[in-house]
């Protein structure tokens, strides 16, 4: 419904011209990025943000002329800030290296280790790819896909191509030397942890650290819960294995009172207008979805 969302997005535009602006630490999520929109439209795998290179360009120049730092998580907490972060371990994201270097910004890689390290597909852009070859609409594909999420099933098939392929081991170990960049675990096979057994996501979270202590000769203390999903019983776990932050994908602004095990973040959509994306951030009211 455009007519809710201009209406909306006039309404966050004036709260942020009121100067309802607080202070604390932003997080961003993303997981590709793309050189062009023509180039989004063309990834053959699960739809995610649709955000490219140029509007990467435009959020940080806009945020700096705001007053915002951009900060590693573990930077001393202060002021406006905001942490980049980027899901999965698409080869898109080397697009941002460059990007982030230029403006002195650090980022975050969350890392699903099981398809960097077979070279297959994301399971979801192998099942998404399939669906929809096979006549699902958008939402029936996206309904499979959130019922297998519990059980993930095994990927087999290789990459349509370069837009929905995986980091290579090489690339993850050159990336992860970058002086900017931190690693985080997303888990070895990304099933929610909140539907593992104790078991389960164990095993889940120290496979993804091992390989990542193998390829990069680090372990990280940084948590990206897969799907966002998290209760105490997970957090408890995190906490237990060494674990000092971990993000969902709750959009909030983070404090000092933010418990650090449950961090929010936000989304944005490249396929939206970027202005009203980000007053809606800047003030911390809701964001559409992607």
């Amino acid at each position: 419904m455009n007519w809710l969302r201009n209406l909306e997005d006039r309404w966050v535009l004036r709260a942020l011209r009121r100067g309802q602006e607080p202070e604390g630490r932003r997080v961003l999520l993303f997981h590709q990025l793309f050189t062009s929109h023509e180039e989004a439209a063309a990834a053959p795998g699960l739809p995610f943000e649709g955000f490219t290179t140029a509007q990467l360009h435009e959020l940080i120049l806009t945020l700096r002329a705001a007053g915002y730092r951009f900060v590693a998580p573990e930077a001393p907490w202060g002021g406006r800030q905001v942490v980049l972060t980027f899901d999965d371990g698409y080869a898109s994201v080397r697009h941002a290296l460059p990007i982030c270097e230029a403006y002195e910004v650090p980022l975050v890689l969350a890392i699903t280790t099981a398809p960097v390290a077979t070279g297959h597909a994301y399971w979801w852009d192998e099942r998404w790819h399939h669906l929809r070859q096979h006549g699902h609409d958008a939402r029936s594909a996206s309904r499979q896909i959130e019922r297998m999420k519990a059980f993930p099933p095994t990927p087999s098939a290789a990459p349509q191509g370069e837009l929905d392929r995986p980091l290579t081991v090489a690339e993850l170990q050159a990336l992860a030397a970058h002086r900017l960049v931190t690693l985080a675990n997303h888990t070895h096979t990304h099933p929610p942890l909140t539907r593992c057994t104790d078991d389960r996501a164990v095993a889940e979270l120290n496979a993804c650290a091992d390989h990542l202590m193998r390829w990069c000769g680090r372990t990280p203390t940084l948590l990206c819960y897969p799907n966002g999903d998290v209760n105490e019983a997970v957090v408890s776990l995190a906490r237990a294995r060494g674990y000092t932050q971990a993000y969902t994908t709750q959009p909030l602004i983070n404090t000092l009172a933010t418990p650090p095990l449950r961090q929010g973040r936000f989304t944005l959509s490249g396929r939206l207008p970027l202005e009203p994306q980000l007053a809606r951030l800047r003030t911390g009211l809701s964001l559409p979805r992607p």
